[in-house]
């Protein structure tokens, strides 16, 4: 089981060219929790993601990781969260395993050679994402799914609390993406904490416990799926009327232009 955490946002903001990219973000994450942030291209949850991840330093408010109720910063935060980035880079000369491992560097010695609980972790990791078969690969062979799951297995072998991922799902085909988020689930239910930046809404429904809304840099609703993916909701946010309906846990969301839009389009076919 993973310690007693606490991941805290508390009214942060960032600004960055003259403009704000995240305004009075509040969000916390414990055990157990699944949290998505949704909201258009350029609403803001990239930016929110890499600022809890402690990669980008608020010009408001405050992020802070507590374990076992005390703050904790540098090295041993990097042990306990870890950070999915979106692109996926190709590593040049460094193998899927070597990769992997890495993500054990913060809990070993600064020239202390990895031992036998760095490479069980590792393998660990990469059975949970399907890539141990792939361990001798060099990355930069790999397709842009592979390599997205190496990059995942790392991040698990590396955090013992919290991971946050950036569109995690966006190179996987549809089988890996089931799989990803089945994986969070599991482990939220051993005690870890996941906050996953997601555009398919309907994934976001299904496998979240809490979503945050985000427009234009701002929260406009925060809370279980079905309080925050409300179709009056969604069309302030997307701009495109929308249609939601539940069935048990699952949800099915249609999107649909602006009548004047819809016939320039088909206007415009030739």
């Amino acid at each position: 089981m993973a310690a007693r955490f606490e991941l805290v946002a508390e009214q942060v903001g960032y600004r960055a060219g003259g403009r704000w990219l995240v305004q009075d973000a509040t969000l916390t994450v414990g055990p157990g929790q699944v949290v998505g942030l949704v909201g258009p291209n350029g609403a803001g949850q990239s930016t929110l993601a890499r600022l809890l991840a402690g990669l980008l330093r608020p010009a408001s408010g405050a992020v802070c990781l507590l374990v076992e109720g005390r703050r904790i910063d540098g090295r041993r935060r990097a042990r306990e969260l870890a950070y999915v980035q979106q692109s996926i880079p190709e590593a040049p000369g460094f193998t899927a395993g070597a990769l992997v491992l890495m993500g054990r560097y913060p809990h070993r010695g600064p020239f202390e050679p990895e031992g036998a609980e760095d490479r069980a972790a590792a393998a660990r990791a990469m059975a949970w994402t399907g890539v141990l078969g792939l361990a001798g690969r060099r990355v930069d062979s790999l397709s842009g799914g592979e390599r997205q799951r190496v990059l995942i297995a790392r991040a698990f072998a590396q955090a013992r609390c919290a991971v946050i991922l950036d569109e995690p799902t966006a190179s996987l085909d549809v089988r890996h993406q089931l799989e990803l988020m089945a994986r969070l689930r599991m482990l939220a239910g051993e005690g870890m904490g996941f906050v996953v930046v997601l555009h398919d809404l309907e994934m976001a429904a299904r496998w979240c416990d809490q979503l945050l809304l985000l427009d234009r840099g701002r929260v406009a609703a925060a809370g279980p799926p079905p309080e925050v993916l409300q179709p009056e909701l969604l069309a302030q946010v997307y701009g495109l009327a929308a249609r939601v309906d539940w069935q048990g846990a699952e949800c099915r969301i249609a999107f649909e232009l602006p009548m004047f839009e819809a016939a320039g389009a088909k206007g415009g076919r030739r």
